[in-house]
């Protein structure tokens, strides 16, 4: 399980982006040095685990007094990774989880924050980011190594085999999809 945790922090790092939404980061009080905040998020599947990447708008010390979750990383001041504890570990879809921290730092400023949250699954599997306020189902990602991709792209409207593909609009309006001819 260590190493999936190593895996995932390493895809809040490398900035994966499909389905990314902001989770609330809430600023609960400031001074100068410091400050006490919280992110919440609810439990879009039945959950064998979480990580959440803190990206800070300003330079943090350190995170101290953590609750809800454990720091696994410190990347630099201004990026953080904490996961799951023993008590939110398996959280049921639905269930609404708040992992909270003083923050130091050398100013008295209203700090912001980018937050991404990974659900995780049994076997080492996770999914990609996911915007807590939609109905849409996560997307399955096996946790793998990267594997640098030397295949050249296909060309423009030619499938694999050269199968050739209709560009064609989606009922709903909203977006466009190919099919197979």
């Amino acid at each position: 399980m260590e190493n999936n945790i190593r895996w995932l922090a390493i895809l809040c790092l490398i900035g994966i982006t499909s389905g990314q939404s902001s989770i609330p980061f809430t600023l609960w009080s400031h001074w100068q040095g410091g400050f006490v905040g919280e992110t919440c998020f609810t439990a879009p599947v039945n959950m064998k685990g979480w990580i959440v990447s803190i990206t800070f708008d300003v330079d943090v010390q350190k995170l101290s007094e953590i609750w809800n979750s454990e720091l696994v990383e410190q990347v630099n001041q201004r990026l953080f990774i904490i996961k799951d504890v023993y008590y939110n570990k398996e959280s049921t879809v639905g269930t609404r989880v708040c992992p909270g921290f003083k923050g130091l730092t050398n100013h008295n400023i209203r700090t912001t924050a980018s937050i991404v949250f990974i659900p995780l699954f049994d076997d080492g599997k996770g999914v990609l980011p996911v915007d807590p306020t939609t109905s849409t189902a996560p997307i399955d990602a096996t946790l793998a190594p990267p594997v640098e991709d030397t295949t050249a792209p296909p060309t423009e409207g030619v499938m694999p085999d050269d199968e050739t593909t209709t560009e064609a609009e989606n009922p709903s309006g909203k977006e466009n999809f190919k099919a197979s001819n």
